[in-house]
């Protein structure tokens, strides 16, 4: 459902909840990263990055738990793929 947000911008409810949902699954992984729980934090990264493919930081994210885990080619391609989207990274 589409309406007018802060300051007469058109919002997408739908497309914000998505954000807001991608955004639980981020701090989740994140949490889980900080934990050692690789899989885990990778899988709440994954789910993120498919609610808001848009959104850098689940890429960023999962670009250090790749790094993190040794896997500098898949961790330097994500942070490719973040930089799509956060250029002035």
């Amino acid at each position: 459902m589409s309406g007018v947000g802060e300051r007469g911008r058109r919002t997408n409810d739908g497309l914000w909840v998505s954000a807001v949902i991608a955004a639980l699954d981020l701090h989740r992984g994140l949490f889980e990263l900080s934990q050692g729980q690789l899989r885990a934090a990778q899988a709440d990264f994954a789910s993120a990055n498919a609610k808001a493919p848009h959104y850098s930081d689940p890429l960023k994210a999962w670009s250090d738990l790749l790094a993190r885990a040794g896997d500098r080619k898949g961790a330097l391609a994500k942070y490719d793929e973040a930089l799509k989207y956060a250029p002035a990274w």
